[in-house]
């Protein structure tokens, strides 16, 4: 599925596992931790996700 929007999207469940996704139509980045904290601003924080 294509993406047309930069966005940020954090999932989490009972069991204290996190799902981070930071996505935009040319990249996609997840991070996954369990059991801490985990959060983020309105832009990418990833290396990966930095504009060039």
């Amino acid at each position: 599925m294509e993406i047309g929007s930069s966005q940020n999207i954090i999932i989490a469940d009972s069991n204290g596992d996190i799902l981070l996704a930071e996505l935009n139509s040319r990249e996609k980045y997840f991070e996954q931790i369990s059991r801490g904290q985990l959060y983020r601003t309105n832009h990418f924080t990833s290396e990966q996700m930095e504009i060039e």
